[in-house]
This record gives structure tokens, sequence and C-alpha cells, in this order.
């Protein structure tokens, strides 16, 4: 059996950190407070903090209010967190969620989780999504920049400032519709 360690953090919703010590520590217990590691560092080994929870160790919470987390956030948190083999304890509710694969409170959470996890998953990857930056100039204004660049004592910059874009965006869509025309034209400088 692990470590328990106690994570006290206060939001204007939670319990004030001294009732949450009285009623989550006990002997033995080490105490990490919000004020000096994030809730999602907690099994982050890094250079300024130390692996705090490993495999078979015990995560006390007082309650999921001091938590200042999205939703979302929190299942992920919570999920990996017994994914990496640590028992979770809500005190104020008198819950155990164990890392357990046939724990039921582990499965909801993983399912929630997945469900969040596809449902973002969607939103990002339409079918019909457009990937990549909008274009900043439009191939339909190709012919009015040809003929404003071939005028002489032109300079590329005035043009890029005139479009509201900058020198290196203008070089790359000359480039590009100079290109599909098949001339092999540099842009003036």
């Amino acid at each position: 059996m692990g470590k328990t360690v106690v994570f006290l953090a206060e939001s204007k919703f939670s319990a004030a950190l001294a009732d949450q010590k009285t009623r989550c520590v006990e002997d033995g217990d080490e105490i990490v407070l919000a004020s000096k590691v994030r809730f999602s560092d907690l099994l982050k080994g890094t250079a300024r903090h130390r692996r705090i929870l490993e495999p078979g160790d015990r995560l006390k919470l007082f309650d999921l209010n001091s938590l200042v987390l999205a939703q979302q956030t929190l299942i992920r948190i919570l999920t990996k967190l017994l994914r990496a083999g640590i028992t979770i304890e809500i005190v104020s509710e008198d819950l155990v969620f164990t890392p357990e694969t046939d724990d039921p409170m582990f499965r909801c959470l993983a399912l929630l989780d997945a469900q969040q996890r596809a449902t973002h998953a969607i939103k990002i990857h339409q079918p019909d999504a457009v990937r990549g930056r909008k274009n900043a100039l439009k191939d339909d204004q190709w012919p009015a920049i040809k003929a404003e660049l071939d005028a002489p004592d032109v300079k590329v910059a005035e043009v890029a400032t005139k479009l509201g874009v900058g020198r290196t965006t203008l070089h790359r869509f000359v480039t590009r519709m100079r290109a599909a025309e098949g001339s092999p034209e540099k842009v003036a400088q």
C-alpha cells in the first residue's frame, strides 16, 4: 500500500482550508496545497516538483467544488489518475474511486472521458471542414495585384500595406499565382 496524499484547494464555493484539513487529514497523510502544486501536476515529475503520486497511492480530496476546473478537464485528470493506479477519495461525499477496471465509478469516468473526446473530435474533424489558415488574398484579386506590381517604381512593401498583408504573404501569393500561370517571373523588390 502506498502513501496517502491530501490535496487541499480552496475556492469561493468550497469549505475553508482549515475545515478541509480537519476533516481530511489523518496521521501520516502528506498534505499538498493547490497554491504550491496544480491539480493537473500531481502525476508529473518536473524539474521543480518531484513526482507526488505513484501507482498504489491514495489521493484524498475534500470535495470537487474546491477544484476550479472545467468538467471535461476534471474528468480527464481523474481518469488519468485512476489509469495510473491511484485511488481517489472524496471525503465530503464518502466516495472512493478505485483504479480497478471493474469499479463502476472508474468505468463511468472512463466513459465520460471517451464521450467528451469523441465529441471534441467530431467538432474539430468535420468531413467538410476546411483545413489550415484562411487565405488573406483571394485568387480573383490577382489581376489587380499583378497590374499594380507591374507598374514602374512600385515597391512590394507599399502594395502589401495597401492590401493589409505582410510582404511575405504577398510574395507567397504572387509566387503561387505565377506558378499557376506557368510564369517563372520573380516578384520585383
